[in-house]
């Protein structure tokens, strides 16, 4: 098994037969071959009999092909010109497919023994025989005689080239005689190795439909028999319970019972008709039939390679994700993993692949990439291309996909955070209305205080005040003209401080703050306190936080939602941060709460400390 075409070929081709009719209940013989040394016997005895394989209208100059399958299972190709004008036919040998180029040899040929110089048709054949294989896309030119201006040109096809229309004389014949469908549908049935018979009254048509069928499952070769043209002594073989690819003349088909073949799939290329016991069509993945169908559908992009592409992106599509379940392991040859391949590929394709690992087309074409991988050859044929397209994109359907998902779980989101609005509202704003009734005790409870330390500072703290005042304007006014001079500090060494004492007051100020702060207000109920920015004097209702020589003020804000779900920022109801400490809304560091508590003079687990010194509370206007 593996690929049937021979490699590293020397020669264009290996014999030249001409070829006499049968006459007179004589079979076909060969007249004469080129070159005289070609001794394959077993070959030569096959020649003549696929040569006129049955009767058959020889109307017009018409060209055909055959095949002989060697010990090795490589494929001789023979190529056949018939001229109704003549008696013969003539016919090259080769180890290439070319078809085109071969039938272009056979029309110089004739040309050369139905001229007066006949006897230059061994040089010529000399010549090319001789002549080195062109390297792909390279050309030969040999002249058919010194004299003449008439010369053989053989264009070797493009390394990985498709066939193209109409370009590829088989590939174009096989989509002029068989409308879409019925290429899909026979197309199907080689992907299941049935058995496959192809039928018409032309011979020319009947070697080029099997040609061109065989030509578009690339890169996969058909690996079981393989007549283009049925011989009249092989038709047994259409018996066989194995699967096949056989061209039939009609004239041979009607001599062979139905009853007798079994299950097999006929397609008529003269009538362009299709029988088949099988539903293999429908059989195939259906998102891939109608991608095949959608691109057969492009009549303007089918010339050119549009009908071979078409068949490889739908190739693509089922086995081109054969490279996602190739393993290399150190110091081994690469592998192929079947299980990982079939796994890896779209649950809705998984059944057809698993069939598809037992069949042989498959297995010759991992054998083949696994072949080059392990002898250090790249490969970057027209399959390789299309996958690499055909990934990219995927990839960006994956990516749509994505968008779509995620767009779909922000609405799911969105909707869940609607309904934590709905079920938390109630409860916030009842907490914030409960929190903002005790912030405005905590403000008289300031109030008070306020009012006593006023009291017990006098006249003299007022003048201190406004002497204070008197200097800040004098500082302000000196940087607008030029002049500047440095603040004093604002302590107990200065000289507003020094001669300003308390008097003693009956007052624990730091018992009535914990009773006002904790006692009075659930930390459960409270409402988000947020700081000012600036320094303007607030009313009666502000709230002033404690420190040793710092100022704070914070103004109790308006009643606000603690979840806001119009906000662009993520938004986790569960995380443990999204809520925060009314008291400390700068911080969400639970592990200094206990040390701001005492920073304030509020202790908790210990008795509540002394009052500190005058000196060093803040001061009030």
């Amino acid at each position: 098994m593996g690929s049937r075409i021979r490699e590293n070929v020397t020669q264009l081709f290996e014999c030249f037969c001409e070829v006499v009719k049968p006459q007179l209940g004589t079979d076909a013989w060969i007249i004469q071959k080129f070159p005289e040394i070609y001794k394959n016997e077993e070959i030569l005895k096959s020649v003549p009999k696929f040569a006129y394989p049955c009767e058959f209208d020889n109307s017009v100059i018409q060209h055909f092909s055959f095949v002989l399958t060697n010990v090795d299972s490589k494929w001789t190709f023979g190529f056949c010109r018939h001229d109704p004008d003549s008696s013969t036919a003539l016919v090259l040998l080769s180890f290439l497919p070319w078809h085109e180029s071969f039938y272009k040899l056979l029309n110089c040929i004739s040309d050369l023994i139905h001229s007066s110089e006949s006897e230059l048709l061994w040089a010529f054949l000399n010549k090319v025989y001789t002549s080195k294989v062109p390297d792909p896309n390279g050309t030969l030119k040999v002249p058919l005689s010194n004299n003449s201006n008439s010369v053989f040109v053989c264009q070797a096809p493009a390394q990985f080239q498709l066939p193209k229309i109409p370009e590829n004389r088989n590939l174009t014949e096989y989509y002029s005689a068989v409308d879409c469908d019925n290429m899909i549908r026979v197309f199907a049935s080689m992907l299941f190795e049935r058995r496959i018979v192809f039928t018409s009254k032309k011979l020319y048509r009947l070697s080029a439909c099997v040609q061109a069928a065989n030509a578009i499952i690339y890169p996969m070769n058909w690996q079981h028999i393989f007549i283009p043209v049925l011989p009249s002594h092989l038709v047994d073989y259409l018996l066989a319970p194995m699967p096949y690819l056989i061209g039939v003349p009609n004239s041979l088909l009607d001599k062979v019972r139905r009853a007798d073949v079994g299950d097999v799939v006929i397609l008529d290329a003269d009538n362009n008709t299709v029988e088949s016991p099988f539903d293999d069509l429908a059989a195939l993945p259906q998102d891939v039939v109608k991608q095949v169908r959608g691109d057969l559908k492009n009549c303007s992009g089918l010339l050119g390679d549009g009908v071979s592409r078409a068949f490889l992106r739908c190739l693509v599509r089922l086995i081109g994700g054969y490279r996602d379940a190739l393993q290399l392991l150190q110091g081994q040859k690469i592998t192929f993993d079947r299980e990982a391949f079939v796994e890896s590929r779209p649950a809705h394709l998984q059944p057809f692949l698993r069939g598809m690992l037992e069949l042989q087309i498959f297995q010759q074409f991992i054998e083949e990439r696994l072949a080059m991988l392990n002898a250090g050859l790249g490969f970057s044929d027209e399959f390789e291309l299309e996958a690499c397209i055909y990934g990219d994109k995927n990839s960006s359907k994956l990516k749509a996909q994505y968008k779509e998902w995620t767009y779909a779980m922000k609405k799911e989101g969105s909707a869940f955070l609607k309904s934590v609005k709905t079920r938390a509202n109630p409860a916030v704003k009842s907490a914030v209305k409960t929190v903002k009734e005790r912030s405005r005790d905590v403000g008289k409870a300031y109030k008070g205080i306020k009012t006593k330390l006023k009291g017990s500072g006098g006249n003299d703290e007022k003048a201190s005040g406004s002497s204070r005042r008197a200097e800040l304007n004098a500082r302000r006014t000196s940087d607008i003209t030029g002049t500047s001079t440095g603040y004093t500090t604002l302590g107990p060494s200065s000289p507003e401080q020094a001669d300003f004492e308390f008097s003693p007051i009956n007052l624990d100020l730091m018992g009535d703050l914990q009773d006002v702060l904790f006692n009075k207000c659930s930390l459960s109920d409270s409402s988000m306190v947020r700081p000012t920015e600036g320094g303007a004097t607030g009313s009666d209702d502000d709230v002033f936080l404690l420190g040793n020589l710092n100022q704070t003020k914070v103004k109790s804000t308006s009643c606000e939602d603690l979840i806001r779900l119009d906000s662009d920022s993520d938004f986790d109801p569960l995380a443990p941060t999204s809520l925060t400490n009314p008291l400390y809304y700068f911080s969400t560091d639970t592990h200094r709460d206990m040390d701001l508590l005492r920073e304030y003079g509020l202790d908790f687990p210990n008795p509540t400390p002394p009052p500190k010194p005058p000196g060093q509370w803040a001061k009030f206007d």
